[in-house]
């Protein structure tokens, strides 16, 4: 999940989809704007590759619940990728326990000016991506050399978080 300022997520959906080439990601695509849960966990099902939901700022308490009933029709192979506004997760959050418990430890705030992190923002993040995959930087770095890293956009931001964006698409 990527938390996100306001009213920028097909945007952001758009952008992110740009990139997944050079993180070898070649079948993605983006929904915007889902009408209910529903239809998010249809789409869910139907799409292959890895799916990007942009627009769900609309959903109420409620359709969140339900959307948490529904979790199970979310399970895939490939990754799901919710871009929402801080507001919306934390509606999330509030309406929707076990979806969120899935969820909870892959989530991204996107900066407005992300190379601006400081580096005590930097070290948490690393720790975060560290606990995450039960890994170390040397780890991960030496998987990329070795083109083995999983097209995963989490391993993207760890090289990047690094200094090593170099190895990106190895």
């Amino acid at each position: 999940m990527m938390l996100i300022p306001e009213r920028q997520g097909k945007q952001i959906a758009d952008a992110l989809l740009e990139e997944f080439p050079a993180l070898g990601i070649e079948d993605a695509r983006v929904v915007d704007r889902p009408t209910n849960g529903s239809e998010l966990a249809r789409q869910s099902k139907e799409t292959s590759g890895v799916l990007v939901v942009s627009g769900l700022d609309g959903f109420s308490e409620d359709e969140w619940r339900h959307v948490d009933l529904l979790r199970s029709q979310f399970q895939r192979e490939e990754a799901v990728v919710l871009i929402l506004e801080t507001s919306t997760a934390e509606r999330l959050q509030r309406a929707a326990p076990n979806l969120m418990s899935w969820i909870s430890g892959s989530v991204w705030v996107l900066q407005p000016e992300a190379d601006s992190l400081s580096s005590e923002q930097r070290e948490a993040r690393l720790q975060s991506l560290r606990q995450w995959a039960r890994m170390t930087d040397e780890r991960v770095v030496e998987m990329a050399m070795q083109g083995q890293l999983p097209a995963d956009p989490a391993y993207a931001e760890w090289l990047v978080l690094l200094n090593r964006g170099d190895l990106l698409g190895l």
